[in-house]
Protein backbone atom coordinates (compact mmCIF):
# COMPACT_ATOMS: atom_id res chain seq x y z
CA UNK A 1 0.00 0.00 0.00
CA UNK A 2 2.67 2.82 0.32
CA UNK A 3 3.84 1.88 -2.67
CA UNK A 4 0.95 2.11 -4.50
CA UNK A 5 0.32 5.30 -2.96
CA UNK A 6 3.69 6.76 -3.51
CA UNK A 7 4.19 6.23 -7.00
CA UNK A 8 1.02 8.00 -7.82
CA UNK A 9 1.12 11.07 -9.89
CA UNK A 10 -1.70 13.67 -9.40
CA UNK A 11 -3.91 11.79 -11.91
CA UNK A 12 -3.58 8.41 -9.46
CA UNK A 13 -1.94 6.98 -12.44
CA UNK A 14 1.29 4.58 -11.69
CA UNK A 15 3.81 3.59 -14.47
CA UNK A 16 6.16 0.64 -14.15
CA UNK A 17 9.20 2.95 -14.77
CA UNK A 18 8.95 4.31 -11.57
CA UNK A 19 8.22 0.93 -9.94
CA UNK A 20 11.18 -0.55 -11.56
CA UNK A 21 13.16 2.34 -10.48
CA UNK A 22 12.31 2.17 -6.70
CA UNK A 23 13.07 -1.35 -6.99
CA UNK A 24 16.40 -1.04 -8.44
CA UNK A 25 17.42 1.72 -5.92
CA UNK A 26 16.03 0.26 -3.11
CA UNK A 27 18.09 -2.93 -4.04
CA UNK A 28 21.32 -1.34 -4.02
CA UNK A 29 20.66 0.78 -1.08
CA UNK A 30 20.13 -2.57 0.58
CA UNK A 31 23.11 -3.95 -0.79
CA UNK A 32 25.50 -1.14 0.56
CA UNK A 33 23.24 -1.48 4.31
CA UNK A 34 23.69 -5.33 4.47
CA UNK A 35 27.42 -5.11 4.60
CA UNK A 36 27.47 -2.51 7.35
CA UNK A 37 24.07 -3.89 9.22
CA UNK A 38 23.09 -7.60 8.01
CA UNK A 39 19.06 -7.96 8.28
CA UNK A 40 17.69 -11.18 7.26
CA UNK A 41 13.80 -10.71 7.65
CA UNK A 42 13.16 -9.94 4.37
CA UNK A 43 15.16 -9.31 1.27
CA UNK A 44 14.96 -5.59 1.37
CA UNK A 45 13.70 -3.62 4.26
CA UNK A 46 11.14 -1.12 4.78
CA UNK A 47 14.04 1.50 5.02
CA UNK A 48 15.32 0.93 1.62
CA UNK A 49 12.53 1.83 0.16
CA UNK A 50 11.78 5.32 1.85
CA UNK A 51 15.98 5.95 1.33
CA UNK A 52 14.84 5.06 -2.64
CA UNK A 53 11.68 7.79 -2.69
CA UNK A 54 13.56 10.55 -3.05
CA UNK A 55 15.57 9.11 -6.12
CA UNK A 56 12.69 8.12 -8.02
CA UNK A 57 11.25 11.83 -7.34
CA UNK A 58 14.25 13.22 -9.05
CA UNK A 59 13.94 10.52 -11.83
CA UNK A 60 10.15 11.01 -12.65
CA UNK A 61 10.39 15.03 -12.52
CA UNK A 62 13.36 14.81 -15.07
CA UNK A 63 11.58 12.41 -17.13
CA UNK A 64 8.25 14.50 -17.15
CA UNK A 65 10.43 17.56 -17.81
CA UNK A 66 13.14 16.16 -19.98
CA UNK A 67 11.26 13.88 -21.90
CA UNK A 68 7.39 15.24 -22.09
CA UNK A 69 6.99 18.43 -21.45
CA UNK A 70 9.56 21.25 -20.51
CA UNK A 71 7.35 24.09 -20.85
CA UNK A 72 6.49 22.93 -16.73
CA UNK A 73 9.92 24.15 -15.69
CA UNK A 74 8.71 27.77 -14.95
CA UNK A 75 5.85 26.18 -13.15
CA UNK A 76 8.11 23.79 -11.19
CA UNK A 77 10.87 26.27 -10.74
CA UNK A 78 7.45 28.70 -8.99
CA UNK A 79 6.42 25.35 -6.86
CA UNK A 80 10.30 24.67 -5.51
CA UNK A 81 10.32 27.91 -4.27
CA UNK A 82 7.07 27.81 -1.90
CA UNK A 83 8.75 24.44 -1.15
CA UNK A 84 5.63 22.86 0.67
CA UNK A 85 2.32 21.17 -0.16
CA UNK A 86 -0.35 21.87 -0.62
CA UNK A 87 0.10 25.08 -2.36
CA UNK A 88 -3.03 27.76 -2.55
CA UNK A 89 -4.47 28.89 -5.75
CA UNK A 90 -3.18 32.53 -5.22
CA UNK A 91 0.48 31.32 -4.72
CA UNK A 92 0.48 29.86 -7.96
CA UNK A 93 -0.24 31.49 -11.71
CA UNK A 94 -3.18 30.03 -13.02
CA UNK A 95 -2.11 30.02 -16.72
CA UNK A 96 -1.93 26.93 -19.35
CA UNK A 97 1.38 25.35 -17.31
CA UNK A 98 -1.46 25.05 -14.41
CA UNK A 99 -3.75 23.57 -16.38
CA UNK A 100 -1.09 21.17 -18.30
CA UNK A 101 0.52 20.01 -14.46
CA UNK A 102 -3.23 19.26 -13.88
CA UNK A 103 -4.32 17.09 -16.73
CA UNK A 104 -0.24 15.03 -16.85
CA UNK A 105 -0.56 14.66 -12.77
CA UNK A 106 2.28 16.97 -11.75
CA UNK A 107 -0.39 18.62 -9.36
CA UNK A 108 -3.71 17.61 -8.44
CA UNK A 109 -7.08 19.62 -6.58
CA UNK A 110 -5.96 19.52 -2.79
CA UNK A 111 -9.46 21.54 -1.76
CA UNK A 112 -12.40 22.68 -4.04
CA UNK A 113 -15.33 24.14 -2.10
CA UNK A 114 -18.69 25.29 -4.71
CA UNK A 115 -16.85 28.75 -4.49
CA UNK A 116 -14.04 27.66 -6.47
CA UNK A 117 -10.09 25.33 -6.08
CA UNK A 118 -8.55 27.18 -3.22
CA UNK A 119 -5.30 24.67 -3.05
CA UNK A 120 -3.15 21.91 -5.00
CA UNK A 121 -1.16 19.53 -3.72
CA UNK A 122 2.18 17.77 -5.27
CA UNK A 123 2.10 13.83 -5.30
CA UNK A 124 5.01 12.24 -2.97
CA UNK A 125 6.00 10.46 -7.35
CA UNK A 126 7.28 14.58 -8.06
CA UNK A 127 7.83 16.08 -4.26
CA UNK A 128 10.63 14.87 -3.22
CA UNK A 129 12.16 15.23 -6.90
CA UNK A 130 11.78 18.97 -6.01
CA UNK A 131 12.77 19.25 -2.19
CA UNK A 132 9.27 20.09 -1.22
CA UNK A 133 7.50 18.72 2.03
CA UNK A 134 4.31 18.02 2.67
CA UNK A 135 2.00 20.29 5.28
CA UNK A 136 -0.16 18.85 7.59
CA UNK A 137 -1.67 15.80 6.25
CA UNK A 138 -1.62 16.74 2.12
Amino acid sequence: TWVWKRLADGSDNRNPRALLQLFFNAKTWEEKEQKRNPYEKTIIRPRALISSLEKVSQQALDALIQEEFPELEPLIACLKKLGRSPINSDEIPDDEALKLAIEVGLLSVYDEPKAGILRYKVPDLYLYGMGMTRKGQA
